[in-house]
C-alpha cells in the first residue's frame, strides 16, 4: 500500500491488506509450488510506492505533480533504465563460473524457477489510473524530463508514444 497516498483525495474508497489464505478461498492446486513460504516471498516483494518520488524538470513542466504522480513518473522512469529497481520484483538475476565461462540464471523469488538469462530486462509499463488521477500529466513530465537529459547526454534517447482518442 503507497505511504505517501490518501485514498480518500480521490473517491473516498478504502484500502484493504490482503490476507493468505482468504477466509472463503480454495487452497491452491499447487502447493508444492506455493508454499507458505512462497507467500511470504510474494507479500515482500517491492512494489511500485516504494519508488522514490522524482520531480519533473521546472523548465520543462511548470504544473507541481502531486505525491502520487511522482511515484508514477519514478516508476516509469525506472521502466526505461535496463536493470532498474522496479525491473526485478519477481525475479533474481545470478551468474555462475568463471569469468571467461559464465552462465547468467533468472530466478523466479516466488516459485523458484530457474531460466536462462537470454535478453536483457522488458522495458515499458502500463499506466491505468483511474479517471481524474493524472496519467496524461505524468506521460508528459516523463518526455520533458527525458527532453533535460538529451540535453546533457544526446545519447540518451528514449521512445515515447501517447495515444489520444478523437473528440
Amino acid at each position: 500500500m503507497p505511504t505517501e497516498y490518501d485514498c480518500n483525495t480521490h473517491i473516498q474508497c478504502q484500502l484493504f491488506t490482503p490476507t493468505f489464505p482468504a477466509s472463503n478461498s480454495t487452497p491452491a492446486s499447487y502447493p508444492a509450488v506455493l508454499s507458505l513460504t512462497s507467500k511470504q516471498k510474494l507479500i515482500q516483494l517491492p512494489s511500485g510506492s516504494e519508488l522514490p518520488m522524482i520531480t519533473p524538470p521546472h523548465s520543462m513542466i511548470q504544473t507541481l505533480l502531486l505525491p502520487h504522480q511522482k511515484t508514477g513518473l519514478a516508476f516509469f522512469w525506472d521502466q526505461e533504465i535496463p536493470n532498474g529497481q522496479s525491473a526485478h520484483t519477481l525475479w533474481a538475476t545470478s551468474s555462475t563460473g568463471s569469468t571467461f565461462n559464465s552462465r547468467h540464471i533468472i530466478t523466479n523469488k516466488v516459485i523458484t524457477a530457474l531460466e536462462s538469462l537470454l535478453t536483457n530486462t522488458p522495458l515499458g509499463g502500463l499506466l491505468a489510473d483511474d479517471m481524474g488521477l493524472g496519467k496524461t500529466i505524468q506521460a508528459i513530465a516523463l518526455i520533458g524530463t527525458y527532453k533535460e537529459k538529451l540535453i546533457t547526454n544526446p545519447h540518451c534517447s528514449r521512445p515515447t508514444m501517447i495515444i489520444c482518442p478523437l473528440p
